[in-house]
């Protein structure tokens, strides 16, 4: 069974570092060549540059990781934080403390840094091209239920003064979200968007708990037939809905998962689908519930291209709801 282990900053025990035996020169290739490549021996002079180079760290590392002299990878709360830990020390602290082997290590406070450099980055583009909206980042909690890192999300809205959003998309993620909210003595902190399959019950929890605990909660209606139970929901238990429709865009991707995007999605409304849901929310008195526009392109999308198409298909779109 593999255990789950936060590090947070530089409060963890640290054991005394275990150094590892030098290098000597074999008769095995290391690393194993390429086809084509000359076979290389293992060196006793192999340096910690060359061991970023191997596993090519400069494209993913971000400054929050690097190997050590000692030869031992070594993770920052920050990118520019001078406090550092080897993960060889982490892990010893770790099974000192009763943990076992595999471990799985969460970093908050990297999780937290990432969502402040992602804000600041989109601060920039606001400001550069005059934008007049503003932006908000949202967590999907079906990528990582664990508690610390919905935690982390909460704090960076509330110390951070950062707009951040929770998406669930099942009733037992949803009462997870509900649960952190709650705890963090601010219900209404942090947006929790609903997405996903919805039966009654899942719509219910979400306008019970909208009405009684004051989430922020969005209902974003996947298929056209939940439209109708959401309707019917609110008016039996007199809540006024935060609704949101996702569209299903005509752009595809050709990544792992593009036969599962545009027009072959099993979830979104096609054009003639969000025209009846807007003529039904009109018709009920509804339409001023419609807050959200949502879409999902796919995921393992590799080319910019694709995304530019679908964010001006998409923004095509929400130009003609909103007018």
């Amino acid at each position: 069974m593999r255990s789950c282990v936060t590090v947070r900053g530089a409060g963890v025990p640290l054991s005394p570092a275990r150094w590892p035996q030098p290098l000597v020169a074999r008769e095995t290739p290391f690393p194993r060549p390429r086809r084509g490549q000359p076979r290389v021996l293992c060196r006793a002079t192999w340096t910690p540059r060359e061991s970023e180079e191997l596993y090519n760290m400069d494209d993913w590392a971000e400054g929050y990781f690097s190997v050590a002299e000692s030869g031992e990878l070594v993770v920052r709360p920050t990118k520019d934080s001078e406090a550092s830990h080897k993960l060889s020390d982490l892990v010893e602290a770790c099974v000192g403390a009763g943990a076992s082997l595999p471990l799985l290590l969460n970093f908050p406070d990297i999780f937290r840094d990432r969502i402040r450099t992602q804000h600041a980055c989109f601060a920039d583009a606001i400001e550069r091209y005059g934008y007049h909206g503003s932006y908000a980042c949202a967590f999907p909690v079906k990528a990582n239920h664990s508690g610390d890192l919905v935690r982390s999300v909460l704090s960076a809205a509330e110390e951070d003064s950062l707009r951040c959003s929770l998406e669930v998309g099942s009733k037992p993620e949803l009462l997870a979200a509900l649960s952190e909210v709650c705890a963090s003595g601010a219900p209404g902190c942090a947006q929790i968007i609903c997405n996903g399959f919805k039966d009654r019950k899942y719509v219910e929890l979400a306008l019970l708990a909208r009405k009684a605990l004051g989430a922020d909660i969005v209902l974003c209606v996947d298929r056209y037939e939940e439209l109708e139970l959401v309707i019917e929901s609110s008016s039996s238990l007199g809540v006024e809905p935060a609704l949101g429709v996702r569209a299903k865009l005509s752009t595809r991707h050709g990544g792992h998962w593009g036969a599962t995007s545009g027009p072959g999605s099993k979830f979104g409304l096609g054009t003639r689908e969000m025209v009846l849901l807007v003529r039904r929310l009109r018709d009920t008195g509804m339409l001023g519930s419609l807050r959200m526009l949502h879409f999902h392109l796919g995921s393992q999308v590799a080319e910019i291209s694709v995304v530019k198409r679908a964010m001006r298909e998409a923004c095509a779109l929400y130009a003609e709801l909103v007018s």
